[in-house]
């Protein structure tokens, strides 16, 4: 055994995959956030964590940075103001009583029917969709549309080079519009994030795809049926990504599942259509 691996641990010359580097993005990307790290830091760290071929260059790369603070947890039992100890009994009564009534009204609304229409949005029985604030998570079609819609609005082009496609937020791989052999990283998650160095791309040799030719119901669907497909009950992480083959089958989604010991993938046209399934191992 060298030196090396008695220092490091035989786990440090671990060929590293795909998961393992995306999670070393997401520590950088926090420590980036939190003030540990300064922009020139974050992007030299990320072109080499995208680089990384073994655990070991992963762990030397992330082992200095403090994982971020939990959100404090409120007290369990706070001091309430003296007129909600003695009135809120009463008050409880009160708004369940109203509850029930507008429950009641809603029904009758509901059966009557009177101009409201079923729209299969949600909303069902007569009522209304309900409609939430804040961004579809990307693993759905709604998600997925807005994101590309968001892309043409700020890059006025949706032809890109690579999207890794998370829950909650994608890293996007942009030309540069003045000199498309130059690539940048954009972080988004509703909003984009200014850009971060990714390296240079040869057009000839790297074409870009473009995003308007996912089937976006198609991936959502994948992405709901991988876990079961690869063979693993209770996903940790599962995550998309889209890019550009380099011979002549095109742009294609990989979906990539694993929990805490194994992992799978499956691959697909943009189409939806499957091309290879390599079980959970």
């Amino acid at each position: 055994m060298s030196p090396d691996q008695r220092r490091l641990g035989l786990g440090a010359f671990t060929r590293a995959r795909d998961v393992d580097r995306d999670a070393a993005l997401l520590r950088l990307r926090e420590a980036l956030v939190d003030g540990q790290l300064t922009q020139d830091e974050f992007d030299t760290r990320m072109a080499a964590v995208l680089a990384a071929t073994r655990m070991g260059e992963l762990t030397r790369l992330t082992a200095d940075l403090q994982k971020p603070q939990p959100e404090p947890i409120a007290a369990a039992n706070p001091r309430r103001p003296r007129w909600v100890q003695a009135f809120g009994p009463v008050i409880i009564v009160l708004v369940v009583a109203l509850v029930l009534a507008g429950v009641e009204g809603l029904t009758r609304l509901g059966s009557g029917n009177d101009g409201i229409e079923d729209s299969g949005a949600g909303g069902g029985f007569g009522f209304p969709a309900l409609g939430f604030p804040g961004q579809p998570a990307m693993h759905t079609a709604d998600g997925m549309t807005t994101f590309i819609e968001k892309v043409n609005d700020e890059f006025g082009s949706t032809k890109t080079l690579r999207a890794v496609i998370y829950p909650d937020y994608v890293v996007l791989w942009m030309p540069q519009r003045a000199d498309p052999t130059r690539v940048d990283t954009f972080y988004y998650d509703g909003s984009f994030d200014p850009p971060s160095p990714a390296g240079t791309r040869d057009p000839a040799t790297e074409p870009l795809f473009d995003l308007t030719d996912i089937d976006v119901d198609a991936m959502a669907l994948l992405i709901l049926q991988a876990p079961a497909a690869v063979g693993i009950a209770e996903p940790e992480t599962t995550y998309a990504v889209v890019d550009q083959r380099l011979d002549a089958v095109g742009a294609v989604m990989g979906i990539y599942v694993s929990d805490a010991y194994v992992s799978g993938r499956l691959e697909a046209g943009l189409d939806g259509v499957v091309t290879e399934l390599t079980e959970a191992s």
